[in-house]
């Protein structure tokens, strides 16, 4: 939280390539981090405040006096329609981000606007363009006035995105909100109908008029790869004089771009009070950066935080308002009741769209693509069997594994509720079934029903060649090491065995990871170990 005129010490984000060692080291930090955070009693409680109230702590800086207004700011939500995993404790949600919303309103009465930096959609996978519509359709829901397009949008394409969204969302040929602010597209409005370069929130009752327009900084215009797309990187003059033609009384900018590249713009333009920039960082600064009497805000990434700025009547000369800010975490303790989900019309929308995965153009499982496993690179002929198959020669094995959670995996998306239907979700399913991923690995109930669930081939790899003692390959010793990569060797030193453990943290990871379960590696182990959990499934055959 900060005043405009406090200098809050925030430098820009660093981005760098990471090791996959590093990259480990950083997963098992955050989770151990997670952990303490929510075991000390620091993090979001269920039970933190009376009931249906923000946490105390929220706001607390803030004068004691209704704000003009409040701006509610998000960005670079990456597909994320619910919260980033699979665990209860994590963050983000369009379902959420509503009860948000509405709790705000009604505690404090607030007059909220809220605007979404872009970067809605993933960039890649069958159900992007579904996703992108279906979290337009949820803002819309969520009363947001505008939504700014970066990479991910152009990725679409963004003709694809607007005809599937905007055209759709006219009233007697007008534009209805949030609309899709593209302020630097060079080509004439027909090119990318639905495409605006400017968005009003008209003020009444001593709120002013709201302005706000978008700009593709240089740095994204250079990852745009359609070549239909023209960016006009000198437009801001331009924007800014539409804006003041339209006697906007209090300028926002979405800038799809890095901080110094706002902090650029604010300088060249003053009169914009916020800046809603990238985040590089997954997690985004508590504090905004300031330029002279603007506020640069990023809220990072998954749709985790939303960014409130109170903007109160201010008492200097010349500036009519004074800026507070609030970086807010999206906790499970916004998640809607039980027996209150008619209350909360994200909820059906989440409905809507499971069932369009499910049926439309024949189901989207068909479409995720499958490449060759490691081992069918070196045995083109490996086909994926089942775990049935492995029962015969592996019994213990076996044992281990049909009481273990992975023998029950595919069931959960089954059960699953808040959406329901998510056995057909291959986002889901990729981590709940045997080789979505590969060649002639689970492809749907009906066709693959011997790979639900995940069996001894999502970690030891396609195994036909091995279970049929006819092939003259199934002992042979490369596919026995690439079946089963982390067997301990002789003579193994205390480094070979830290490296050794260190890709098996990896491979779990794949879908244990922080984003679908921050218990993975509790309590923490030491260098050199396997995870912690490791015990639930370890099937070395016993010692007689």
């Amino acid at each position: 939280m900060v005043k405009e005129d406090q200098d809050p010490g925030h430098g820009g984000n660093h981005h760098r390539k990471r090791t996959a060692g590093h990259r480990a080291m950083v997963v098992l930090f955050l989770c151990i981090a997670g952990l303490l955070w929510y075991g000390i009693g620091c993090g979001p409680q269920f039970g933190d405040g009376p009931a249906g109230k923000s946490p105390s702590r929220l706001f607390h800086d803030w004068p004691n006096r209704k704000p003009v207004f409040v701006l509610l700011l998000s960005g670079q939500q990456y597909g994320y329609l619910q919260p980033c995993g699979c665990s209860p404790i994590q963050y983000g949600g369009l379902e959420r981000r509503f009860n948000v919303i509405q709790q705000l309103k009604k505690e404090h009465g607030w007059h909220l606007v809220a605007l979404d930096l872009g970067d809605i959609p993933q960039p890649r996978g069958p159900q992007k363009l579904l996703k992108y519509v279906t979290s337009m359709e949820a803002l819309k829901r969520l009363d947001y006035t505008a939504v700014g397009v970066g990479e991910n949008e152009f990725m679409l394409p963004l003709i694809e995105g607007l005809a599937n969204f905007s055209l759709n969302n006219q009233v007697n040929d007008v534009f209805q909100p949030p609309h899709v602010l593209a302020g630097n597209l060079l080509q004439p409005k027909n090119e990318f109908p639905g495409a605006e370069t400017v968005a009003f929130r008209e003020g009444a009752n001593g709120i002013p008029k709201i302005g706000v327009t978008s700009m593709v900084a240089p740095s994204v215009a250079q990852t745009i790869k359609d070549p239909t797309v023209k960016i006009d990187s000198d437009a801001l003059p331009r924007l800014f004089k539409e804006l003041q033609n339209k006697k906007a009384e209090f300028k926002v900018l979405l800038c799809q771009g890095t901080e110094q590249e706002a902090k650029q713009y604010a300088t060249a333009h003053p009169d914009f009070r916020v800046v809603l920039h990238l985040s590089l960082e997954e997690e985004p600064p508590e504090r905004p950066a300031m330029v002279g009497n603007t506020m640069l805000v990023s809220v990072g990434h998954k749709g985790r935080y939303v960014g409130l700025v109170g903007v109160f009547p201010g008492n200097q000369p010349g500036q009519p308002y004074e800026l507070y800010y609030q970086l807010m975490k999206i906790g499970p303790e916004y998640k809607t009741p039980p027996g209150q989900d008619a209350a909360n019309p994200i909820l059906a929308l989440m409905e809507e769209y499971a069932q369009k995965v499910k049926n439309d153009n024949g189901g989207y499982l068909q479409h995720f693509a499958q490449t060759k496993h490691p081992i069918q690179i070196q045995f083109p002929d490996a086909k994926y069997v089942g775990s049935e198959a492995c029962k015969k020669c592996h019994e213990h094995a076996y044992d281990v594994w049909k009481k273990s959670k992975h023998a029950h995996a595919f069931n959960t998306l089954v059960t699953a509720t808040r959406p329901s239907l998510r056995q057909f979700d291959g986002e889901c399913v990729v981590c709940h079934v045997t080789g979505f991923e590969y060649l002639t690995g689970y492809r749907n109930e009906q066709a693959t029903p011997n790979l639900k669930d995940v069996g001894c081939e999502s970690c030891h790899g396609p195994g036909s060649i091995h279970v049929d003692k006819k092939n003259p390959n199934w002992r042979k010793r490369q596919l026995l090491e690439l079946m089963n990569p982390y067997k301990t060797p002789p003579d193994e030193t205390a480094k070979q065995k830290e490296q050794r453990m260190l890709k098996l943290h990896i491979f779990c990871q794949h879908c244990h990871d922080t984003d679908n379960d921050v218990g993975w590696n509790n309590p923490p182990v030491k260098p050199g170990e396997p995870p912690a959990r490791w015990p639930e499934i370890n099937h070395m055959n016993p010692k007689e």
